[in-house]
């Protein structure tokens, strides 16, 4: 990346970029510069030709993200915090419908803004030492419990939301917040696996399945399903689902 970034390392290797936040001396906290570099990383990843799909991850083997930097938000004013969450909101929004598919790799805790940030992944692998909480109510404020809700159901949103308890990886694995769940020893092995059946498909056709994932989950079954159906016929005619229908039939 021609990009300058200070907290987060990129590398892309067969066209899967990895971010990572690189502060695990501080167990990957949402520092202002943290969330400047990954919005940066990732608007860059977004138009890389090169790259198919996005993994987010944090450095060491103890956290994915501790959430807010708790140095930076004790001497926040309220505004000075609401501009922090505005921004935190950007990049969940960026890596959320963005025209890339993205996997979070939760390597330890997933706490606040780190929690949000996990959810905002079209996918969610962790290790067996991961862990994940909406801790804002246990030092007084509120998180942003939108896609919580939208990946678990209100009734155990609202639980965690309310009592910010911690819940493991199997416990996530059960009520949807991880699609996987590995020992820690398959953990980046597991990402690529996972990666790589996204990224052997059409570029098209990939982008496309986003864009139609994201239209059904954000609008009504008739917006939804217009949205399928032209991004259906636009991937059709491409060159690339010409050649793997041929290569299909051949097979036959």
């Amino acid at each position: 990346m021609d990009a300058e970034l200070d907290v987060v390392d990129v590398s892309i290797e067969d066209n899967i970029a990895w971010a990572t936040i690189d502060r695990a001396d501080k167990h990957n906290a949402l520092s202002l510069a943290v969330i400047d570099d990954l919005t940066t990383a990732v608007e860059t990843l977004l138009t890389t030709d090169d790259v198919r799909l996005i993994v987010v991850r944090g450095a060491g083997e103890r956290a994915f993200s501790a959430g807010a930097d708790v140095g930076e938000f004790a001497i926040r004013e309220a505004s000075e915090q609401l501009e922090y969450n505005q921004r935190l909101t950007e990049l969940c929004d960026l890596l959320d419908s963005g025209s890339k598919p993205t996997i979070a790799g939760v390597n330890g805790v997933a706490f606040g803004g780190g929690a949000e940030l996990i959810l905002a992944c079209d996918m969610r692998v962790a290790s067996t030492d991961a862990a994940f909480s909406e801790a804002e109510i246990n030092v007084g404020v509120v998180p942003l419990a939108k896609r919580l809700i939208d990946t678990i159901g209100y009734g155990q949103a609202a639980e965690l939301c309310l009592t910010g308890r911690t819940v493991d990886a199997q416990e996530g694995r059960e009520l949807g917040l991880f699609n996987r769940v590995v020992e820690p020893e398959e953990f980046e092995a597991e990402i690529r696996t996972l990666a790589d059946s996204v990224v052997e498909k059409t570029e098209p056709s990939v982008r496309l399945t986003k864009e139609t994932l994201v239209a059904a989950r954000d609008n009504d079954l008739e917006e939804a399903t217009l949205h399928q159906l032209l991004n259906f016929y636009e991937a059709f005619e491409t060159d690339e689902a010409d050649e793997r229908i041929q290569a299909f039939l051949e097979r036959q």
